[in-house]
């Protein structure tokens, strides 16, 4: 699943969907994406090459889709196409004519939407009229209510497709003019601290590249965003392990299909009815718990959100098949419902329980300050601090192991995951047997990609904590430490290749001696 593979999308962005549509406000997004790859760093004006299929699929749509709909005048506000020289669009190699990557350029960061380019200058005006002086007025601006400023409009205002993208700084231009030598902090310094306010770059939500090539082709581009859009409601820090994962929405569906810019009010209630095929996987990441007493679309619910991902049903069916990863499908089927915390009133917890959305599982983070790097670490506090030596220090065994077994408070503790984490997985019966699984899933050549085994194995058995990492990871698990001892002391001697125990040998006989130390170090066995 790669969870460190994200799309950083501005939360502001959300505000641009019922003016672009759910179908081609994923495109934009797909761009971002071609063109972070490129190096582009979003400063108006960059121009950037990337082939037109490398921007569909980031995009979440088949090519001919992206070709159809990538000439929209509504894009022009984020990115537009370069014309190139007849001689430049085609290049032959083999024989055979080939097409150069197309060019685009970058128009700007985050643009305001045409509504809160309306609700600013209106306000700017007010207090121009009422005889402020544009300093005193962006003092006030930097003060007042977000709400007061871009307040949600209850219908969104007619758009001039002509119009170019326009930021909180070209606003205050066009209300104020050009800057006299007035005394005081100079208009632009104001207007930027506006602008940072306003569209707040640093406040972003996190998509998983897992949920837009494998989860938005099955769920659809309206339905991805109705889960991305209540995912933004709740929170989750791996930081200090704290989950937000319910949410209430005042206005009910009215409120959301609103924000998804939904023309027809009845599109939501054909995504969740239950006779939709759709219903079906979107109830493995979100449900609702509770709303008020009514029948009205705009009652306020509350809603369950899952924020993990769960396997995609190819995945889930492959990995069960190879009996490497743990996934199962079994009685559960599709409706299974992957949530996690407490289940409130009507909460339907299934955690552990059969069915896709109890199979492998990543985090997804929204609107941590923290969260610029997003990769497999900093759920336990120190798990990945060294010591002068370069390594943490070793936990002696009779710490974590009891009577010849394992013991997974000690064995956290000895790893110094944090002590409230730890009290979360021992109340919710997470089993140590499952977390030394995915310990040794993490040293083996299979778990190259984890950088933080400690936090990875917490992050999975939150997900699902009696399940490990599966096959021949829980037969090794399974055995007595002394016997798994023995297993990494050949395998530093470089004899694990050829050990009598198959698991060992298939399963870890070409692990690094690095690896095979840490591990050794992590469940307290002394090599």
């Amino acid at each position: 699943m790669r969870p460190e593979r994200v799309f950083v999308v501005p939360r502001y962005y959300l505000r641009w969907i019922p003016y672009l549509g759910v179908e081609l406000a994923w495109l934009p997004i797909g761009f971002r994406q071609a063109a972070f790859l490129n190096g582009v760093r979003f400063e108006a004006g960059q121009v950037f090459e990337a082939p037109a299929r490398s921007i569909a699929r980031w995009s979440g749509v088949s090519l001919r889709t992206f070709w159809r709909r990538v000439s929209d005048p509504l894009l022009r506000w984020f990115i537009e196409a370069m014309e190139d020289e007849p001689s430049r669009r085609w290049w032959e190699r083999d024989g055979r004519p080939r097409r150069a990557p197309s060019r685009w350029r970058v128009v700007m960061s985050m643009p305001l939407t045409p509504g809160d380019q309306e609700s600013l200058k209106r306000w700017l005006h007010r207090k121009l009229n009422a005889g402020y002086d544009r300093i005193t007025i962006l003092g006030h601006a930097l003060e007042a209510p977000l709400e007061e400023l871009i307040p949600r409009l209850e219908r969104l205002i007619p758009v001039n497709l002509a119009d170019k993208a326009v930021s909180v700084q070209d606003v205050v231009l066009e209300v104020f003019g050009q800057e006299d030598s007035a005394a005081g902090l100079p208009t632009e310094e104001l207007a930027e601290s506006l602008a940072l306010r306003l569209v707040n770059p640093s406040s972003v939500l996190l998509v998983t590249h897992y949920f837009v090539e494998k989860w938005l082709p099955i769920l659809g581009l309206g339905p991805g965003w109705l889960v991305t859009l209540l995912r933004s409601e709740c929170y989750c820090d791996r930081k200090t392990g704290e989950v937000r994962d319910e949410c209430w929405i005042a206005e009910g569906y009215r409120e959301i299909g609103r924000a998804l810019g939904l023309e027809r009010p009845k599109t939501l209630g054909e995504w969740l009815s239950s006779e939709s095929r759709v219903a079906e996987w979107l109830c493995l990441f979100f449900h609702e718990v509770e709303r008020y007493k009514g029948v009205s679309q705009a009652v306020a619910r509350r809603f369950k959100v899952s924020m993990h991902e769960a396997l995609a049903p190819a995945d889930a069916q492959n990995s069960q098949a190879d009996g490497g990863m743990g996934a199962r499908i079994d009685q559960g089927g599709p409706g299974a419902i992957d949530t996690i915390g407490d289940g409130g009133p009507g909460a339907n917890d299934t955690i552990g329980q059969a069915g896709v959305g109890a199979t492998g599982t990543v985090e997804v983070l929204k609107d941590s300050k923290d969260s610029k790097s997003v990769k497999d670490s900093d759920l336990s506090t120190t798990a990945t601090a060294k010591e002068k030596t370069g390594r943490p220090s070793a936990i002696a065994s009779s710490e974590a192991v009891v009577a010849g077994s394992w013991d997974l408070g000690k064995l956290l503790l000895a790893n110094r995951v944090d002590a409230s984490v730890c009290d979360g997985l021992i109340v919710r019966g997470a089993s140590a047997q499952a977390f030394v699984s995915w310990l040794l899933y993490a040293a083996s050549p299979s778990g190259k990609g984890v950088q933080n085994p400690v936090s990875h194995a917490i992050v999975r058995l939150r997900a699902a904590p009696a399940t490990g990492a599966g096959g021949a990871f829980e037969r090794l698990a399974a055995l007595r430490p002394a016997e798994l001892l023995s297993l990494l002391q050949q395998s530093l001697q470089d004899l694990g290749r050829w050990s009598s125990n198959e698991d060992w040998r298939r399963a870890m006989g070409d692990a690094t001696p690095d690896r095979l130390r840490d591990l050794s170090e992590q469940l307290g066995l002394e090599v």
